[in-house]
């Protein structure tokens, strides 16, 4: 049996704390220790794992996502813990329990965690599975969106494409050079004009309506 894994009071506060910011998000989410072993991860990433959260805590990366941590997950985790920096939205693309050995591409941001004096405590994870994106990420806005050309304008259109790329408001305000409200106003009035009450649901409706196919 494997010995339970033993976490000083603080490390384990700073990720309970940062759990619970992403306890009801569409955002996977886990926070590993300076082993890059798991001390907690939200449900959605273990879903996407394929694994009970309960069966994360206390194995490295390498014991739970062989192939995630083989394709560079590893390497990246642990260049992030030993320089400080963090790494943003990169990608790994490997087959986990959970997409039943088909490889999928996942999104994630690393960050090294410290306490308040400064001592290295582990590293937060972010994480999205952008597979059903990939066709989007080469290619331009689509002249026709397929059903919603007729009910959105082009700016919304352009704005759907964008959330579509997994962009939040403030990355897709500074490419089209428009505040972030302006980008909220069009998001949530697109979303409106579909009856579509969550970023999810709209994701899934630009999907459905082949908004990847020019």
């Amino acid at each position: 049996m494997k010995p339970l894994m033993m976490v000083d009071t603080k490390t384990a506060q700073i990720a309970k704390e940062m759990l619970s910011r992403f306890a009801n998000k569409s955002v996977g989410f886990c926070f590993l220790d300076t082993e890059l072993r798991y001390v907690e991860i939200n449900d959605h990433l273990a879903a996407i794992n394929g694994i009970p959260a309960a069966e994360h805590i206390g194995k490295t990366i390498s014991d739970v996502l062989p192939q995630i941590a083989a394709a560079g997950a590893e390497n990246e985790l642990r260049s992030v813990l030993k320089t400080g920096e963090p790494i943003i939205k990169s990608t790994v693309t490997a087959a986990t329990p959970g997409s039943q050995d088909e490889s999928r591409t996942f999104l994630h941001d690393y960050s090294a965690i410290y306490s308040d004096n400064r001592e290295l405590v582990g590293v937060s994870c972010c994480v999205m599975d952008i597979s059903d994106y990939q066709s989007l990420l080469a290619g331009g806005i689509p002249a026709d969106l397929t059903g919603l050309k007729s009910e959105l304008t082009d700016r919304q259109r352009e704005i759907l494409f964008l959330i579509v790329q997994g962009l939040s408001a403030k990355e897709i305000a500074s490419r089209l050079g428009l505040s972030r409200k302006t980008v909220e106003y069009h998001k949530y009035n697109t979303m409106a004009k579909l009856k579509i009450s969550t970023t999810a649901d709209l994701i899934r409706y630009a999907i459905k309506h082949k908004i990847s196919q020019s």
